[in-house]
Parts: C-alpha cells; structure tokens; sequence
C-alpha cells in the first residue's frame, strides 16, 4: 500500500480507545470498502490502549457500502481467522443509519455469529453504548 493510500484509509476510518469506559470506537466516513474494513481491524489492534476482547463500537452512519456481498463475507472470515489477536469473547455494537447499511450489518452479524463475538445492530450510538456497558 502506498503512503497516498494509507493516508485515504486513515481520513475515512478513525480508532479511539475509550479506556474509562473499557471499549473503542471505530469511525468511519464516506465510501466504505474492503480495505477500510480490514484497516480498521488493524488499526484497533495496534492502538496502544487496546486489550485483546476488547468490546468495540462501529459507527457507520456517516459512511456508506461499496460493498459486494462476497467481500463482507471476506472480510468476516479475515476477522475470524485472527481471532487469536482481536480475541473470542467480545461485544461488537454495529451502528447505521439507513437501510442498506443495517441490511449489510445483519448480514455481517449472521455471518459472525457462529463465534462467540456477540454482535448486534442498533441505529442510534448512545443505545450501542449503553449495550456495550452492560455486564456480559
């Protein structure tokens, strides 16, 4: 990847460990693809401040899919083969705003629900939030 390429990904895709509350919050804007998927995983566990399980909020309401269904499906097992480094035993609050992107976050869900991640879809952040503070 070149540096003019690192450097869309990190405009569109941004990571904060909130450590106080014990989750991070992951970002993004605009046209969403693969990539940035997969950026974002890596993002999340080089931060400094992460925990392997760390609960973690995706906020996909200022962004929008250029997604195809195979590479959601991609990208859920690129997720589930470095479940060694992201962890097994995790909330994972998934948040959108219009219809495609909670239709394509249900799918994601699907996809990931035969780990033990658990994962649901809100459309609203302070609820996501809310969820990831309640006890496991």
């Amino acid at each position: 990847m070149d540096a003019n390429q690192a450097e869309e990904l990190d405009r569109l895709v941004q990571v904060k460990v909130d450590k106080d509350r014990g989750f991070a919050e992951i970002t993004f804007e605009g046209g969403i693809t693969r990539k940035h998927l997969d950026h974002s995983f890596s993002l999340l566990i080089n931060d400094p401040d992460f925990k392997k399980n760390m609960n973690a909020l995706y906020d996909y309401s200022r962004a929008y899919s250029d997604l195809e269904m195979p590479e959601i499906e991609e990208h859920a097992q690129f997720v589930v083969e470095h479940l060694n480094l992201r962890g097994t035993n995790y909330k994972l609050a998934l948040v959108a705003s219009d219809t495609l992107n909670i239709a394509l976050l249900e799918v994601y869900k699907l996809l990931i629900s035969k780990t033990s991640v658990e994962a649901e879809v809100f459309h609203n952040i302070a609820a996501a939030r809310r969820w990831l503070m309640e006890k496991h």
